[in-house]
């Protein structure tokens, strides 16, 4: 019988700082090869909920759940060095700012090859061949130059292609992608996310794509999950986000300017019905 279990089972997960809540009963299932958007305003918690499946959250920070697990391991239950190995193994994070997550001091190639050597036990050879070859693989023509090169010596696009080789290295399961194109203007940020849809295709990986841009996740997501202070207010299939109905979404998608329709006044958010169901 095939294994109908989900990759990531979210259920009823809260964090808290000091007592205030910023995610709040969060609950949703992720199956293999899916990809998920989770959409928001900044602060809506979606940021938050992804660095809870990581255990990346601050020490202070209070995480409850009815269940949060991946692979069917129970994640709350494990320890931090269980809880270390899984992350950049088995799950891998491109941040929102590829030039402030590289380290500033170590050439890029440096870093992707220590990936190589600590998850798949490359020798230094293996490591910089495999690494030159996912360079070339994510569209950069001069990887050579990139791979020689430190942060601060390439472009945006440039580091966020080095970003996703060196956390597609260990060959995750789940890819979390958190505001991955918001440092990039739109003709860079267009070919970051046609080369992360071509290696989460070709590697059959799950993923989960972190933004407030609605357009972009419903191009690129099979479903997407909208966050309003803390809690998932609409879920509904990719291709159908044009057609929901609850009054946030609504009010997320009027803001979004249109060309070529006619001039008018953008929408606002009304706070006293946002909440409605």
């Amino acid at each position: 019988m095939m294994d109908r279990s989900p990759l990531l089972d979210v259920d009823a997960l809260s964090v808290a700082y000091g007592g205030v809540p910023v995610v709040d009963g969060v609950s949703f299932r992720l199956a293999s090869n899916e990809r998920l958007g989770i959409v928001g305003e900044s602060g809506s918690g979606k940021s938050q909920t992804a660095r809870a499946v990581l255990g990346l959250l601050a020490t202070h920070a209070r995480v409850e759940a009815t269940r949060l697990s991946f692979e069917g391991r129970d994640l709350l239950g494990m320890g931090p060095r269980a809880r270390r190995q899984l992350r950049g193994r088995r799950i891998a994070m491109v941040m929102q700012d590829p030039q402030a997550s590289l380290n500033t001091v170590m050439r890029i190639g440096a870093q992707i090859d220590e990936v190589h050597r600590r998850h798949r036990g490359s020798s230094a050879a293996e490591a910089r061949a495999r690494t030159l070859e996912a360079l070339e693989g994510l569209g950069l023509d001069d990887a050579g130059r990139v791979y020689r090169a430190y942060p601060h010596e390439v472009s945006g696009g440039m580091a966020q292609r080095a970003m996703i080789a060196m956390m597609l290295a260990p060959d995750p399961s789940l890819l979390i992608a958190d505001e991955p194109t918001s440092a990039l203007d739109m003709a860079v940020a267009a070919g970051v996310m046609e080369t992360l849809r071509e290696q989460v295709e070709r590697r059959r990986m799950a993923m989960v794509v972190i933004s407030h841009d609605l357009d972009l996740v419903a191009s690129f997501c099979d479903r997407v999950l909208v966050m309003w202070r803390g809690r998932i207010v609409e879920a509904c299939g990719a291709d159908r986000l044009h057609e929901a109905r609850h009054p946030y979404t609504r009010g997320l998608l009027g803001c979004i300017p249109r060309l070529g329709r006619r001039p008018r006044r953008l929408a606002t958010i009304d706070r006293g019905t946002a909440h409605g169901d």
